[in-house]
Order: structure tokens, then C-alpha cells, then sequence
């Protein structure tokens, strides 16, 4: 019922919420580690939260870190 309302799978619901947790984490001025965003966002795992980010971005986190922070600075 929740895929035909929503439009997407209750997990895929899930890991795109934590993910923008996560990218809200990272663009905090008081920044915190990787690993305590990913904790704080909801994932249980550094490697769960890898593998759904690299399926959501198509490239690893810091990878994506890096361009998000140098698309900041200018």
C-alpha cells in the first residue's frame, strides 16, 4: 500500500530520509565527522550507508563530499 500512495519502496522511503539527513549533517558551519552523521542520520552502519549512497549518487561519499565542499568555497 505505502509503494502505490507513496510511489517508492518503504526502505527506498527510508534511505532517501537518512540521506538527506546526512547531506544536512555535512552542510552544517559545525561540522561533524562522517561517522557521526551517518550514526546521528540513522543508518547502523558505515558500510550500509556507503552502499546506499553510492546507489543513490552513482560515486562514494567522498568523492561527492569533495564537490559539494568546493562547489561551497566558490
Amino acid at each position: 500500500m505505502f509503494t502505490r500512495q507513496i510511489g517508492v519502496s518503504v526502505s527506498r522511503y527510508r534511505n532517501s530520509v537518512r540521506l538527506a539527513r546526512f547531506m544536512g549533517y555535512m552542510r552544517q558551519p559545525v561540522k561533524m565527522t562522517i561517522t557521526e552523521a551517518v550514526y546521528a542520520s540513522g543508518f547502523g552502519s558505515y558500510a550500509q550507508f556507503h552502499r546506499v549512497f553510492t546507489q543513490a549518487y552513482g560515486r562514494g561519499p567522498g568523492e561527492c563530499l569533495q564537490v559539494f565542499e568546493e562547489e561551497a568555497a566558490g
